[in-house]
């Protein structure tokens, strides 16, 4: 609105006062500018004529310098010539000698020569003298060459006494390449004649014409004059800043003469043109076309043949700059402009000024009057003026319309200056200084509710000539609707939350409550005004409130969500000290830029309760199948008793008793009875049900002790075997967990082979150092492991079933042949250990579990290793010492393998190594790329589908000797050489491999072979 007001006025000074100052100013300007004009124009013929007269005295020196300078050039060889015949005159031979002190002291006190040839009759160079920067020099007899076939020769040789041949004027050539640095020259030939008139020979001599083009540069009289010429070939002679001299020879082709003059290159075109001026691109240019001899007195009756050709002198000057550039750069006419234009401007400033004063007054009134209609009626709140007696003498836009609707609806209620009694009380208010409070009204309007906020004020007399009451009305219906919608959603907010089954937590980091719901107030006994003066830390126990604070603010620094899964339990406090199990979910909220935590909180006693039963049913489950196995071991340990004892009767009922012999039959029933008993109190210790606590366990020893119940579990058609160790770390474990497990995968594995084979325990050390690998679950971070390997010959899992085999219930065996809770405890197990799963399995070959148990270096586990001589992870036997001058980036080493995690890690550690790495999933991408690029190591997975890794390398030993290879696998080698995969020659990798021992058998093995290449290359 106000831009609108803003251009009607200026349109309005336009019409009155700027119209008259604005045609005075341009008429005088005009005025002003068509003089200069015209003295500009005429100043600008008289500098044409003056610039072309320079460039055609400039043409004209040009043209007598060159000529001046080729006629000396030429009488030098006459001269030369001349002495040349007197002294091969004077003796029957030719005296090279004498010829040559001549040529050296001419060429010596001639710099502008180039070149003194004598050429014999035949065409051969006699003598040649160069004139180089280090002085002239000799060309020795073995470097002169053979010149018939150049041009200047043949022209000299048809000539007579006294007559010369001129050349064309190029780059001097030196083995048939043009000289370095370049020389432009211009040759001069004439034939040598005996007394008797018989051709001896031929003079030929090269004068560089670089002093030529500098005389011809220091003919230029105006600073900004240049002058440039162009031979008959339109090549430059003497060019341009940005150009190279006779640059076609070089190679250059001189097209942008064409491209930059065109006009130009027409006059160059034209045989015999007449001098030509004109003005192109900028410049202002004279050509003028010459001839060198061409003028009597310059020898030309002495030149018989001339290849030099016409030559085009160029005078060229800048174009004169247009009018107004030229105003601009003369000071004086600047001045004289400026001058007459400030004259001008206050002339018709004064006429403007006075022409649009009288208009001033009417225009700011109209201006002022728009601009009050505009901001009172473009105003979306209803305004009204009123009088002492309640008439409206001023409404807006939005007031009339508010009134229209009112007065259709019959709604007057609230509005006190319609009233005489509530408008008399409210001027009394107003006139007294007492503010009135806000009135908030509420009407129905076209059956609509609508709000309204209403403010009365007073205008006094003094701007006006009776006060008025001006009354404001504000429209919030949006406001109180937004307002109520708020409310609204609160409630269903609380609503929400009161009627979820968990206890949910609203908190900031430093851990004081905002919110909790009902099941909050519920399940720890406390009232929300409880919830909202505690923290935290009061529903946690007293004993690890402290721990419980750090882990909160180690929170508060990386807050991300965490869900309600194993590892998330905790025991929590209510308000009468009473505790119990809980689970806590945490998720981070930001309220008004604070970062605040929403906890939900589950019980968890009664689940807890049923996990114990669980796990006790298990063991029953486990005992009750170990039963029938254990019976065989019963019955020979009764057995052996009982037969001990009825041969002691007997030894007994013999006249002689034999000591030695009772006693051996009686120790021998102690010991099977002591046997016997040591295995009843295991299976009674692994079946009571007790509290679940962690205790220091060393593997190896927990193996040997259980060994007779593990092979039990294994059943009698399956070969129980504990590969034997010295030494694994120690680790924090339930004890009865672990044999609970133990059993299950055991019960697994013999249920896989219905038919026998064989189970295999193995227990290692493992250091991770460098980065984590993916297994079931995640990945496993660096540090030091205990791995527990349980395998068996059976087979295998399907793949459809992989991703299942951990849940709970799932089974495969028939109806009322399993539980299905079995690999379910093993992964809940683990997962209470914070240990990790990797499963490696293959149909027809057989599965392997791997069990990730991480170190304890406790107190207890180290009174427990106390004695024990510790053992350090030992690599291959086939690594050797590797020299420290090996170069890893020689050699290029493909992985082979169809887990893309386990490939990932192993291209990771040998490209950190320095060594050329290719990938390939299978068999057959492994020999696709063999086909394409040489590799000199090749690290393949046994078990892949379609192809297994011993079928790629027998491929790949016939197609590709020289290709070392090296297998990796989960499986042990015991089950590989059941199902007879592995050679003995073959070096196996076991998974999972440390990077040590990855890169200590790669460089192993790529020394001994690169040691065998060289000693066979010795033989």
């Amino acid at each position: 609105m106000l831009l609108r007001l803003y251009k009607e006025s200026f349109v309005t000074s336009w019409k009155k006062g700027g119209k008259v100052f604005a045609l005075t100013f341009l008429l005088g300007i005009c005025v002003v500018f068509f003089f200069i004009y015209i003295y500009l124009l005429v100043d600008a013929e008289g500098k044409k004529e003056r610039i072309q007269l320079h460039n055609e005295h400039l043409s004209l020196a040009a043209d007598t310098l060159i000529n001046e300078w080729v006629g000396g050039m030429a009488q030098n060889v006459l001269f030369l010539a001349e002495e040349t015949t007197s002294l091969t005159q004077n003796s029957p031979r030719l005296n090279l000698t004498l010829l040559r002190n001549l040529y050296f002291n001419f060429i010596n006190h001639q710099q502008v020569l180039g070149q003194i040839r004598y050429i014999s009759n035949a065409g051969q160079e006699m003598i040649r003298f160069n004139q180089t920067p280090a002085g002239v020099k000799e060309v020795t007899s073995e470097h002169l060459q053979d010149k018939s076939t150049r041009y200047y020769f043949k022209d000299a040789v048809d000539l007579k006494n006294g007559q010369l041949a001129i050349s064309k004027l190029d780059l001097n050539i030196e083995n048939n390449r043009v000289e370095i640095p370049i020389k432009p020259t211009l040759r001069i030939s004439t034939p040598i004649f005996d007394i008797e008139g018989q051709r001896q020979g031929v003079l030929v001599v090269n004068f560089l014409v670089h002093d030529l083009l500098a005389k011809l540069d220091n003919l230029k009289r105006e600073s900004q004059q240049q002058l440039w010429i162009v031979n008959q070939r339109f090549d430059w002679v003497l060019a341009p800043p940005d150009q190279m001299i006779l640059g076609e020879q070089q190679g250059f082709h001189q097209d942008d003469l064409f491209a930059k003059y065109p006009e130009l290159a027409k006059v160059l075109s034209i045989e015999h043109s007449p001098p030509s001026f004109w003005h192109e691109a900028g410049r202002l240019l004279y050509v003028h076309a010459i001839q060198l001899f061409d003028s009597p007195e310059v020898m030309q009756n002495a030149v018989m043949k001339n290849r030099s050709g016409m030559f085009y002198i160029i005078c060229v000057m800048p174009d004169l700059p247009t009018w107004y550039t030229q105003l601009l750069h003369d000071e004086r006419l600047k001045q004289w402009a400026v001058q007459l234009s400030i004259l001008i401007f206050l002339f018709s400033l004064a006429l403007g000024f006075y022409a649009n004063k009288s208009a001033s007054l009417q225009r700011h009134n109209l201006y002022q009057k728009k601009l009050f209609d505009n901001f009172f009626n473009r105003s979306p709140n209803g305004l009204f003026l009123c009088d002492q007696d309640g008439a409206i003498v001023f409404q807006n836009e939005a007031g009339h319309i508010l009134m229209s609707e009112l007065a259709l609806n019959k709604v007057y209620t609230g509005l006190q200056f319609f009233h005489k009694s509530s408008r008399r009380i409210l001027w009394q208010q107003l006139a007294d200084g007492v503010l009135p409070d806000q009135n908030e009204l509420t009407m129905m309007v076209n059956r609509r509710k609508r709000c309204f906020r209403v403010q009365c004020f007073l205008m006094s007399a003094d701007v006006l000539e009776a006060p008025l009451l001006a009354v404001v009305f504000y429209e919030v219906t949006q406001l109180v609707e937004a307002q109520q919608k708020m409310k609204d959603s609160e409630r269903q907010v609380r609503a929400l939350l009161d009627s979820a089954p968990d206890a949910i937590l609203l908190s900031d980091t430093n851990g004081n409550i905002y919110m909790a719901n009902k099941k909050a107030q519920q399940l720890f006994d406390m009232t929300l005004d409880n919830f909202l003066n505690a923290t935290i830390e009061t529903l946690i126990p007293i004993e690890i409130r402290k721990h419980h604070a750090m882990l909160r603010e180690k929170y508060a620094k990386n807050p991300q969500e965490r869900v309600m899964s194993m590892g998330t339990d905790f025991k929590a406090q209510k308000a009468n000290g009473a505790t119990f199990d809980a689970e806590i979910s945490l998720s981070p909220i930001t309220i008004k830029g604070k970062q605040h935590v929403i906890s939900i909180i589950r019980d968890i006693t009664e689940r807890k309760k049923l996990e114990n039963d669980v796990r006790q049913s298990q063991k029953m489950d486990a005992l009750g199948k170990l039963t029938g196995n254990l019976a065989h071991d019963f019955n020979n340990f009764l057995t052996t008793i009982i037969g001990n004892l009825d041969l002691s009767k007997l030894l007994l009922e013999q006249p002689e008793l034999d000591k030695l012999k009772l006693e051996e039959k009686l120790n021998a029933a102690v010991s099977a009875s002591e046997k016997a008993s040591k295995l009843t109190r295991r299976l009674l210790t692994f079946a009571r049900q007790q509290p679940v606590s962690e205790n220091c366990v060393l593997l190896l020893s927990f193996l040997e002790e259980e060994s007779r119940i593990l092979a039990a579990a294994s059943g009698k058609l399956v070969k129980f075997e504990i590969c034997p160790r010295r030494f694994a770390w120690p680790i924090m474990v339930n004890r009865d967990e672990l044999m609970t497990a133990m059993l299950n995968l055991l019960t697994n594995a013999k249920d896989a082979m219905p038919g026998g084979g064989s189970v295999f325990i193995d227990v290692e050390n493992f250091m991770l150092e460098d980065k984590g690998f993916d297994v079931l679950g995640g990945e496993i971070p660096v540090g030091d492991y205990v791995i527990l390997s349980v395998s068996d010959t059976g087979t295998g899992i399907e793949t459809e079933n992989l991703n299942s085999i951990f849940e709970p219930f799932f089974t495969t065996k028939p109806k009322n042949k399993g539980t299905g809770f079995g690999l379910a405890q093993v992964f809940s197990f683990m997962k209470q250990s914070k240990g990790f799963i990797k499963l490696y399995t293959e149909q027809g070959i057989g599965t392997t579990f791997q069990l990730f148990f991480p170190r304890d270096d406790s107190e207890e586990c180290v009174k427990l290793m106390s004695g024990i001589p510790p053992e350090t992870p030992t690599v291959s036997s086939s690594v050797i010492e590797v020299d420290d001058a090996f170069d890893p980036s020689q050699f290029s080493i493909l992985v082979v393998d169809d887990d893309v995690g386990v490939r990932a890690l192993a291209v990771e550690y040998l490209e950190r190594a320095g060594y050329n790495v290719i990938t390939a999933y299978s068999a057959d991408t492994a020999l696709s790329v063999l086909r394409k690029q040489s590799v000199d190591f090749m690290l393949t997975d046994v078990v892949m589908p379609e192809k297994n890794g011993f079928e790629l390398a027998s491929i790949v030993e016939s197609e590709y000797p020289d290709v070392d290879i090296v297998f990796s696998s989960g499986f042990p080698k015991d089950i590989l050489n059941q199902a007879r995969l592995l050679k003995n020659k073959m070096i196996l990798l076991d998974k999972p491999y440390r990077k040590s021992h990855l890169l200590s058998i790669v460089q192993s093995r790529l020394m001994l072979r690169k040691a065998a290449s060289e000693s066979n290359n010795k033989k």
